[in-house]
C-alpha cells in the first residue's frame, strides 16, 4: 500500500460504519404521524387557579382548577384536577348554583366552557343536575348538553337526553323525559 492510501481506507471505513449505525439507531422507522403527535408544552400553566367571570362590571362565575393549561396557538385554555363553577345572581352578590366536573375546556374568544366527567350543577334551592358533558355559553349564562342527564328535586326526579337550562336551574327543557314524582322515600 503506498503512504496515505490506508488512512484514506481506513476513514472511509470509519464513516460508512458511522452512516449504518446511525440508520441502525435513528427512529426513521417510526411513523411520522407518532412523531408529530407529541403533544406541544403550554403557554402558560398554572396550579390552584381561579379567575372571576364579569359582565358589566357584575360576578357571573367563579372558576377555580387545581391545574390550568393555556394554549395560545389554539386560544384554548384546559382545567384538570378538579373544576368548580360558582353562578351568581344578576346583580353579581348572591350565589345561585355550583358546577363540579373533573376537567374543562375554554375557548378564549367566545369564553364558552365544556365541562366533562362527573358533572353536577347544584343549585341554592337543593335541584341537581347530573351528566357526564355540559356547556356553558358565556354570552347567554345557559347550561346545554346532547347527553343523558338526570335533574333530581325534593319533589321528584326527571331523566332524559339533550337539556338546556338557566344557570340557576330554575328553568330548564329536556327532550325524551322520564318523570318521577314523590318524596325520597318513594324514589327508592
Amino acid at each position: 500500500m503506498k503512504p496515505g492510501r490506508a488512512s484514506r481506507v481506513s476513514c472511509t471505513y470509519v464513516v460508512c460504519l458511522f452512516f449504518m449505525f446511525e440508520a441502525g439507531c435513528s427512529p426513521s422507522s417510526e411513523p411520522s404521524s407518532r412523531r408529530a403527535s407529541v403533544p406541544k408544552p403550554p403557554d402558560q400553566e398554572a396550579w390552584e387557579w381561579n379567575t372571576v367571570v364579569t359582565r358589566n362590571g357584575r360576578k357571573r362565575a367563579e372558576v377555580e382548577a387545581g391545574h390550568f393549561r393555556k394554549f395560545d396557538r389554539t386560544s384554548t385554555a384546559l382545567l384538570d384536577s378538579g373544576v368548580t363553577v360558582s353562578f351568581y345572581n344578576g346583580s353579581g352578590l348572591e350565589r345561585v348554583s355550583v358546577l363540579t366536573a373533573r376537567q374543562a375546556e375554554i375557548q378564549e374568544e367566545s369564553g364558552d366552557m365544556v365541562v366533562t366527567g362527573n358533572v353536577a350543577v347544584v343549585a341554592v334551592n337543593g335541584t341537581r343536575l347530573e351528566t357526564d358533558t355540559l356547556r356553558w355559553n358565556r354570552e347567554t349564562e345557559m347550561i346545554t348538553g346532547n347527553g343523558r342527564m338526570t335533574l333530581r328535586r325534593p319533589d321528584g326526579e326527571e331523566t332524559g337526553e339533550g337539556f338546556e337550562a338557566s344557570s340557576d336551574l330554575k328553568w330548564w327543557r329536556m327532550r325524551r323525559v322520564s318523570t318521577r314524582l314523590g318524596g325520597a322515600d318513594s324514589l327508592r
